[in-house]
């Protein structure tokens, strides 16, 4: 991602009014990288759920995520994010 559609420079064209730009959109063929990129990216996710010894994306939980914290720590998402009790935010209980 080139993260520059807030500058009217989006090189794919799709976030652009600068008619240079536009012309890099052709919808027929961009639609079809855009559906072969997200079925890449599935891929991708559905292999590192496998590479974590799991069977289904639905048993992907916070033990399984680690954030790199310092140059020789990482930390799991679960300590460091702890869970919201259920309903916490409702009853007005929560963080």
């Amino acid at each position: 991602q080139a993260l520059k559609c807030n500058t009217n420079k989006c090189p794919s064209g799709v976030a652009t009014q600068d008619p240079e730009l536009m012309k890099g959109l052709y919808v027929p063929n961009k639609s079809q990288r855009v559906y072969q990129f997200h079925q890449k990216t599935v891929e991708a996710a559905l292999e590192l759920i496998g590479a974590a010894g799991l069977d289904h994306p639905d048993k992907l939980s916070p033990d399984h995520i680690v954030k790199r914290i310092g140059q020789m720590k990482v930390q799991p998402y679960s300590k460091l994010y702890p869970r919201t009790p259920k309903n916490s935010l409702i009853v007005g209980t929560g963080p």
